[in-house]
């Protein structure tokens, strides 16, 4: 592909040619996508570079994709594709950037912050990304992202899914159920066999309280 289909003002052609190079292993072209993460005049042109940056991400693409993250200045749509890169990437000194924007005044921001800490499995943010997850105030879907992430932080994510199955109702406590589901810890395993059990509970929550619910043979 021509280098000087970057340089076109046609601000569609430039967000194709990102999107068209996130399967590239390329290093000139990561250093090109690099770039027009950094300076592009289009934020959707950026956004589309910054999530390429995550298919095979390296050193350098990690410290440019930190860069936007952690830039309060730049557009919530591009932050949040370099949260979810980082994620995608799954380097471990991300974990300490991105707890950061989960206090962002953007919502999409602040959802793909968490989702990227569940992909890192930073058990460390749990706390964090619970506070998200409880906070009835907060965006309906930021919330159900925070809580798959923390279905994916082992026992560190249980105490604050277990909390919801006790308090909140509706997409909410379903959402807290499934991913409960999906750990292998005793608060869990404890929330899920009395839903289980209860005769108060829906037959859908009771069949999803059971996939979680340790086997006979488990417990042998």
């Amino acid at each position: 592909m021509s280098w000087r289909a970057w340089t076109t003002p046609d601000t569609d052609v430039r967000h194709a040619v990102a999107r068209i190079l996130a399967t590239s292993d390329d290093a000139a072209v990561h250093a090109r996508l690099r770039q027009a993460l950094a300076d592009d005049a289009s934020p959707r042109v950026r956004a589309a570079a910054a999530a390429a940056l995550g298919a095979r991400g390296s050193a350098d693409d990690v410290s440019a994709l930190t860069e936007v993250v952690v830039d309060a200045s730049e557009w919530g749509a591009v932050r949040a594709a370099a949260a979810t890169s980082l994620g995608r990437i799954g380097s471990p000194t991300a974990a300490d950037v991105l707890r950061e924007p989960l206090a962002a005044e953007r919502p999409q921001l602040r959802a793909a912050a968490a989702a990227a800490l569940g992909h890192l499995g930073a058990h460390a943010a749990a706390g964090a990304i619970g506070t998200l997850a409880l906070d009835p105030d907060e965006l309906l879907d930021v919330r159900v992202g925070a809580i798959a992430a923390l279905g994916k932080l082992g026992a560190a994510g249980a105490a604050p899914l277990a909390q919801l199955v006790r308090t909140d109702v509706g997409v909410v406590r379903m959402a807290a159920v499934s991913a409960l589901a999906a750990l292998d810890a005793p608060v869990a395993s404890a929330t899920l066999s009395a839903l289980a059990a209860s005769p108060l509970e829906t037959a859908a929550l009771r069949s999803l309280a059971m996939r979680g619910e340790p086997s006979d043979d488990a417990s042998e």
